[in-house]
């Protein structure tokens, strides 16, 4: 990371708890190499979505706009269980921010925090997660999401 910029990513969850100081160096480099596999398939994939070989039967959709991104984890039955935000800038988190905040009150979620220092990765988990954790197990879910985010900022990073 160039001089002056945050090296840890900062992850937190709309209404669950109070996030984490994420560092990147810490995640397994096949983690991150997997996660980096999954986000280029998915958005090649579009609308769709890719299956990820981090889940069975999980899907991922992904939009990229610039070093901005958003990615939906998608269950079995295609229904949404996470959206996560990555912004490594000031520029995409003045962009991302009130994004998230209006699809956290379409959900009837409020933000109960301020916005972090960049980068971070913002989660939002809809109602649907909650019926999936009834048929499966959803711990594997924030180290997921911390891999995703961190391996976006490596994939921006090499450009």
């Amino acid at each position: 990371m160039t001089a002056g910029r945050n090296p840890y990513l900062w992850l937190q969850t709309i209404g669950g708890g109070t996030g984490d100081q994420i560092d990147p160096v810490n995640i397994p480099a096949d983690r991150i190499a997997m996660a980096r596999g999954a986000i280029d398939m998915a958005l090649k994939a579009g609308e769709d979505g890719a299956l990820i070989p981090q889940r069975l039967g999980v899907r991922l959709r992904a939009t990229a706009e610039r070093r901005r991104l958003l990615l939906t984890l998608l269950g079995r039955d295609g229904a949404p269980l996470v959206t996560i935000a990555v912004a490594p800038r000031d520029r995409d988190g003045a962009k991302l921010w009130p994004m998230m905040a209006k699809a956290a009150a379409d959900q009837g979620q409020s933000m109960s925090f301020a916005r972090p220092r960049e980068p971070w990765a913002v989660v939002l988990a809809y109602t649907s997660v909650m019926q999936f954790a009834g048929t499966g197990d959803v711990a594997w879910l924030p180290m997921i999401e911390a891999e995703l985010a961190c391996a976006w900022l490596e994939m921006i990073r090499d450009d």
